[in-house]
């Protein structure tokens, strides 16, 4: 696990190295986001990608600044090109999410970027947000593990969630045991406690949880109750 202070000075360091300023890289990100441009000339679309992303993790960092949009469209060049950045965009978001201070909807943002910036590994600096948030944070960490948690590790931060008040993160709890089990089945003691802790929403009150949980015990290898669709 790489220590703060690492994060802090690779963070900074490429920000020094950078050249690409915001004021170049916002003209290129309205332009990327225009729908004549993302959805019909896609040789165009990334060109612009790749100018966007050139400047490493300076351009991380200003596209950083730019996520906080009401525009999907733009929202969704700057995912894109946080993604094609890589590693230094990485880094600048666990650095982003180390700070403290952060909004509700900020700490969200981060969240949905990170899901396909992660790595195994990153599962532990994702545990503050499974205890005691709201669900616009919850969910998305929940995301960023079935992205790319480790499952056994991951799978012990999820579960205490199967049963929580909130339908959306029940929801989003057992698709993501779903999608961990689907990368690394667990066995013995552990499958069987897991299994345990699944069946109980094959009765939950919301027919979406019932379906999702079935298909995850199926992905397990288990037969789910046939009363499933009982409750509508």
């Amino acid at each position: 696990m790489i220590c703060r202070w690492t994060i802090s000075f690779l963070y900074f360091f490429g920000l020094l190295c950078c050249t690409t300023a915001r004021a170049e890289i916002l003209p290129l990100v309205e332009r990327a986001a225009r729908p004549e441009v993302m959805f019909g000339a896609p040789a165009a679309f990334d060109s612009l990608l790749r100018r966007i992303s050139a400047g490493g993790a300076g351009s991380a960092s200003e596209l950083l600044e730019l996520a906080d949009t009401p525009w999907a469209w733009r929202f969704e060049v700057v995912r894109q090109g946080l993604e094609r950045i890589g590693e230094p965009a990485r880094m600048a978001v666990l650095h982003r999410l180390d700070e403290k201070g952060r909004t509700e909807s900020e700490t969200a943002r981060l969240l949905v970027l990170f899901e396909k910036l992660g790595q195994v590994g990153d599962e532990s600096c994702l545990a503050a947000y499974l205890r005691g948030e709201s669900r616009a944070v919850t969910v998305p960490a929940l995301r960023c593990l079935a992205a790319f948690g480790e499952p056994e590790k991951s799978l012990e931060l999820v579960q205490p969630l199967l049963g929580d008040e909130d339908p959306h993160v029940r929801l989003a709890a057992v698709w993501t045991v779903g999608e961990l089990i689907r990368r690394q089945p667990p066995a013995g003691k552990k499958a069987e406690r897991l299994i345990e802790s699944v069946r109980p929403l094959l009765d939950d009150p919301v027919l979406q949880i019932r379906l999702t949980a079935a298909g995850c015990l199926q992905v397990h290898g288990s037969t789910p109750a046939p009363s499933l669709l009982r409750r509508q």
